[in-house]
């Protein structure tokens, strides 16, 4: 069985200008099908099957933001430059992995 994103999932969605940004699953989706999500400014977009080809899960912790990164669950570039990027708009730029 192919792997779903359900309804309240949070996804990693393809973007011109930010590489990748966090959604919010609005109906459950397979990758290559169909799907609505919720970007978190309150965009809806409804996604073509080859679109939803390119997005990855991802683990809502990533949308705290941490002072140090291997306190996130799941490590990843995704959840690495959105840390980043958050941090950069909110004038916090240092961060680090580990000691």
């Amino acid at each position: 069985k192919m792997a779903q994103f359900p309804v309240g999932s949070y996804i990693w969605i393809p973007d011109e200008d930010e590489v990748v940004i966090a959604a919010k699953v609005e109906s459950t989706f397979s990758p290559g099908t169909a799907g609505k999500v919720s970007t978190l400014d309150g965009k809806s977009i409804n996604l073509k099957a080859g679109e939803t080809k390119e997005v990855k899960a991802m683990n809502p912790q990533c949308l705290e933001g941490v002072d140090d990164m291997v306190n996130f669950k799941e490590l990843d570039e995704f959840s690495i430059l959105n840390n980043l990027r958050s941090r950069y708009y909110d004038d916090i730029i240092y961060t680090n992995i580990g000691i």
